[in-house]
């Protein structure tokens, strides 16, 4: 893990190269409205592409309505929009299917049936595939922005903080 502040351009992009080097991390970027966050959050994403890092991003809604997961839909939509679909669904297989379900691209959607939870289960871990999928051939920056202020999970930022460090795990192809 990564604590940015007070930290330059140059330092993060040191602390890029280090997680590519590496087995991965997590930035946390945390702060007062207006103190810089997405201006540093940006240099972040500069400094990344630079070094050959596929950068995806989504945020949360400012808006008042519930949107549980929104900054990882979008990020992996904007993912979605520049991937070739037909050979990321063959390298997903099944997953793809599951997927589909949020991203009607990727398939035909599975039909839920049984346990709620399982579904909910099955779905997150085609995400994480889709996900290591994407980090297979280079780096993977995933930038989810707001999550203290959105909905994630159904409370006010907690769950999906929680959500957030399952999802950090290690994610290997």
């Amino acid at each position: 893990m990564i604590a940015t502040q007070g930290f330059t351009a140059e330092e993060i992009a040191k602390a890029i190269r280090g997680r590519i080097e590496g087995d991965g991390g997590v930035v946390i970027v945390g702060g007062e409205a207006g103190m810089g966050k997405t201006r540093l959050v940006n240099a972040l994403a500069n400094a990344a592409r630079r070094l050959g890092v596929m950068v995806i991003a989504g945020s949360c809604s400012e808006a008042e309505l519930s949107l549980p997961y929104l900054p990882f839909l979008e990020a992996i939509g904007n993912y979605l929009a520049t991937a070739e679909i037909g050979p990321l669904r063959e390298r997903l297989g099944p997953a793809s299917d599951e997927l589909a379900q949020l991203f009607p691209q990727l398939g035909r959607p599975v039909s839920i049936s049984g346990d709620a939870s399982q579904a909910k289960m099955r779905l997150f871990e085609s995400i994480l595939m889709l996900l290591g999928d994407a980090a297979s051939n280079r780096a993977l920056l995933l930038i989810l922005e707001d999550l203290l202020s959105g909905q994630i999970g159904g409370g006010g930022g907690r769950p999906g903080l929680a959500t957030t460090r399952r999802l950090v795990r290690p994610v290997r192809p």
